[in-house]
């Protein structure tokens, strides 16, 4: 590991941008989270879908067709409807109660569309460096396998991150930090948290390494659609003619995109 870090130093220093990036997207989150309702919140997210194509083309250079274009946009109708179905369901259970538009609201919305423009570009900066950074760089990983390659790209990201999040946390908890501690309410559901994350972060770089970043949005609004099935099956939740349409149009828009 030490070999391969001296040998692709560049590469370390070109993740340090998306390590930042995708801390400030989970303070971001905080911050929308605490403003929004979930439901809503995962809606209007869901505008990633486009800003991540939209990079892709910008800086990768990718060409899509228009029926790609197309599907892209009948995902994110499939998606918003799936997610609009939820969120119905919620308002009725509150007695058919309207959200309340303030100020906060306000910065909610605009936290979680900056949410959506930092997982577009991250996403697409990080696949560009997966593919083409090792190989750029003529070191160790070119040498190395695909599989090895990846693996220690992860660690690059997770040294990345530890810095920056690390640099965060001395700004802003210091005194809590001096006081309780590093490991202060780390407790066994946190250690499940980490773990759960850490492991989707490999399949994530897996997926940006070996297919591309539209393709993990696509897997990503799958699985709302998937989350909807499986609470109707699980725990009886209803599903209307709103939501069979939104499966109807989200698999189109896969069909399509990969004719």
């Amino acid at each position: 590991i030490a070999a391969y870090m001296r040998a692709e130093w560049r590469t370390f220093v070109r993740v340090l941008l998306p390590a930042a990036i995708y801390n400030c997207q989970q303070m971001l989150e905080l911050l929308a989270l605490n403003r929004l309702e979930p439901q809503l919140f995962s809606l209007i997210v869901q505008s990633k879908l486009i800003t991540t194509a939209l990079f892709s083309v910008v800086l990768l250079g990718k060409r899509l067709r228009l029926t790609q274009y197309v599907a892209l946009v009948l995902l994110l109708v499939g998606v918003c409807l799936a997610q609009g179905m939820s969120l119905r369901q919620k308002r009725a259970h509150a007695g058919g109660s309207s959200f309340d538009w303030s100020s906060d609201s306000m910065t909610g919305v605009l936290a979680t569309v900056g949410i959506a423009l930092l997982s577009g570009f991250a996403a697409v900066y990080t696949e560009g460096v997966l593919k083409r950074g090792a190989t750029r760089s003529g070191g160790h990983a070119a040498r190395d396998s695909r599989g090895a390659a990846l693996a220690y790209t992860q660690i690059q990201m997770a040294t990345a991150s530890v810095l920056t999040i690390g640099v965060f946390a001395t700004a802003r908890d210091a005194r809590a930090i001096a006081e309780h501690g590093l490991w202060a309410g780390f407790d066994g559901s946190a250690m499940c948290a980490v773990a759960s994350s850490a492991m989707g972060g490999l399949i994530v770089s897996a997926v940006l390494k070996y297919a591309d970043s539209v393709l993990k949005g696509y897997a990503t609004s799958g699985s709302v659609v998937l989350t909807g099935l499986l609470s109707s099956a699980l725990f009886g939740t209803q599903l209307d003619a709103t939501f069979l349409l939104a499966v109807a149009i989200v698999v189109v828009s896969i069909f399509l995109y990969n004719y």
